[in-house]
């Protein structure tokens, strides 16, 4: 029995390359709250630049989601990705939190470009092709070969950072580079080529003939339009609401823990590790979520079960001690996300008209960003107040309106 499905490869193929591409070339994540304090960042200040990066998008998603139903969804991304490239491009070069701040919004204006789009995307075409059936395929799939090349760029980036280092490399224009700064240009990379392999592939959409002059106009019809299909529909509503929370929760955790882990006396390069084994077992949870999903057979009570385990590991992390510990919590709290989407994002996308699918999607992740924007400026100040290990605790409540929101959902007969 093949592992690919018929057509499958033809159709999904460079989508899987182009993720597999960016994921693997994702190598200062590991260690970017480490890199920005190198840098002369405050804690704080981080804070604040990062929320402003996930706040941007709140007010561009809907304008961004338009531009991909007007000019099409292709163009759309593309462009998103080679902006992205050359932005990481020209962070090692900033020194100050005002330049760094500004370059922040042209970060999450370019992210909103393809948030929404992608997916449509590949949804339209899977749908124009007749091959709705590779639709759970595609999720399960790439968030398996997402993973799998997280797991090599963990491994990549643990041997760049021991590699290049934190000290001064090389002078470049009269600008210091510290090793570090060479891990945002090879992540650009990632950028670039994944935008060059989508260059080829076709789009099964016919982007709307509407003036460029217009386009505000249009987003605020598209907005309410969103808007309307969202609080209408009882499962995209109660979907988009528990995303927020979880958004809140996965922002606070994905800017501590890395300052908890240092604070329990695990070494600098083991974050590369860390992002390795991320990897390695989020290979295979996608699978396993659909198998438990087979037994729990109903989305809502599938997602609430997730969520209630991820909170209850969290809330144990206070009695973390050890490295070993804290690396073991982190692996497991880090991977439980795979056994959600792979169910959440087809159950959201069923419940989606083509003709609204970018803009209710781009909708759905502006309510995202916002939560992961609010979750920045939370962590900040609670770091600074209370310390990491009591923030990550802290960030386990969010996970209670989450499950209440889809054990409320009632589909439509």
């Amino acid at each position: 029995m093949s592992f690919f499905k018929k057509e499958e490869l033809n159709l999904l193929g460079p989508f899987y390359l182009a993720n597999i591409i960016v994921c693997l070339f994702l190598v200062i994540e590991p260690l970017i709250v480490v890199y920005f304090a190198i840098k002369g960042f405050s804690f704080a200040e981080l804070s604040l630049a990062l929320a402003i990066l996930f706040i941007t998008p709140v007010f561009f998603e809907v304008p961004t989601g338009v531009v991909a139903d007007v000019f099409g969804r292709k163009v759309s991304v593309i462009l998103s990705l080679l902006f992205v490239s050359i932005i990481l491009l020209i962070i090692p070069f900033i020194s100050s939190i005002i330049s760094l701040t500004i370059l922040f919004i042209f970060w999450g204006i370019a992210r909103t470009l393809s948030t929404g789009a992608d997916q449509a995307w590949i949804v339209d075409n899977l749908k124009k092709s007749k091959k709705e059936n590779l639709i759970l395929e595609y999720y399960v799939k790439n968030r398996s070969f997402n993973r799998a090349a997280l797991m090599l760029s963990g491994l990549f980036a643990a041997g760049l950072i021991v590699f290049f280092g934190k000290d001064v490399f090389t002078n470049f224009l009269g600008i210091d580079l510290i090793g570090y700064d060479f891990l945002w240009f090879i992540e650009s990379a990632g950028f670039f080529i994944a935008a060059v392999i989508l260059m080829f592939v076709e789009e099964h959409y016919k982007p709307r003939k509407i003036l460029p002059k217009h386009i505000f106009k249009h987003s605020y019809l598209h907005f309410k339009s969103g808007f309307r299909h969202s609080y209408r529909n009882p499962v995209i509503f109660h979907l988009i609401l528990a995303a927020f929370f979880i958004a809140i929760s996965g922002g606070m955790f994905g800017i501590i823990y890395q300052p908890f882990l240092l604070e329990l006396g695990l070494p600098t390069h083991y974050l590369g590790y860390l992002i390795s084994i991320f990897g390695a077992i989020g290979i295979f949870l996608p699978f396993i979520a659909r198998k438990i999903f087979r037994f729990i057979k109903k989305e809502s009570m599938y997602l609430s079960f997730i969520a209630i385990m991820e909170a209850v590991l969290i809330f144990a992390v206070f009695f973390v001690v050890s490295p070993l510990a804290g690396l073991a919590f982190m692996v497991v709290i880090g991977n439980i996300g795979d056994l959600e989407k792979p169910i959440q994002r087809p159950y959201f996308q069923r419940h989606l008209k083509s003709k609204t699918r970018a803009t209710v999607a781009s909708f759905e992740s502006m309510f995202i960003h916002f939560g992961v924007a609010i979750a920045m400026l939370i962590a900040g100040v609670l770091a600074d107040l209370i310390g990491p290990r009591i923030t990550l605790v802290f960030s386990g409540i969010f996970f209670i309106p989450a499950v209440i929101s889809y054990l409320t959902i009632h589909e439509r007969k």
